[in-house]
């Protein structure tokens, strides 16, 4: 089966799924990415990929997974590599830059809710002034309330292994939860 055909049915099947069964892919997917060391979780960094060598930054990324060694992404990064490979056509230089007007972040805003992108960017990366700029700027959602804020300064409490650890508590949440993170 060409490339072409295996992209094509990954897509098909990906958004024949509802939101819920979407955002469970996406979560099991990045823990296994974890897992297998492709994706390094790292505050601060949204989507770093490490290209064989030769490699076109002007290819496909979904046709073309193949050639990324690894990666190093935030939790929004994860989740953009993980659209990505099941339904959409970036290159690699488009994940790379922090394109928030292009048409992958346009297909994870309807996938993950706004106020979920935000809790869970809150819940990666602390209540720092990244995760506050990237969630007001670039995701158009409102501050935390307190509320949020205490249930996500509940659920960051006791996690080990760093970034990593928190990036799969919070997919292991959304899996967990049937799709929604709650923290």
């Amino acid at each position: 089966m060409s490339t072409t055909k295996k992209v094509s049915k990954t897509t098909q099947k990906f958004l024949a799924l509802t939101k819920p069964e979407q955002r469970v892919v996406i979560a099991k997917d990045i823990i296994a990415q974890l897992d297998s060391k492709f994706i390094k979780a790292k505050r601060q960094t949204y989507v770093d990929l490490n290209l064989k060598s030769g490699t076109n930054e002007f290819l496909d990324v979904q046709a073309n997974l193949d050639k990324v060694k690894n990666c190093t992404a935030c939790a929004v990064g994860s989740m953009m590599i993980c659209i990505t490979k099941f339904a959409n056509t970036l290159n690699f230089h488009q994940l790379e830059e922090m394109s928030w007007d292009h048409d992958a972040l346009k297909l994870l805003k309807k996938i993950f809710p706004p106020n979920q992108l935000k809790l869970i960017e809150y819940s990666f990366e602390g209540s720092d002034m990244y995760a506050k700029s990237l969630a007001e700027n670039k995701m158009n959602v409102s501050s935390l309330t307190s509320v949020e804020k205490k249930k996500i300064d509940l659920f960051r409490k006791g996690v080990k292994g760093g970034a990593e650890g928190m990036l799969k508590k919070i997919m292991e949440n959304v899996i967990t939860n049937s799709g929604k993170f709650k923290p």
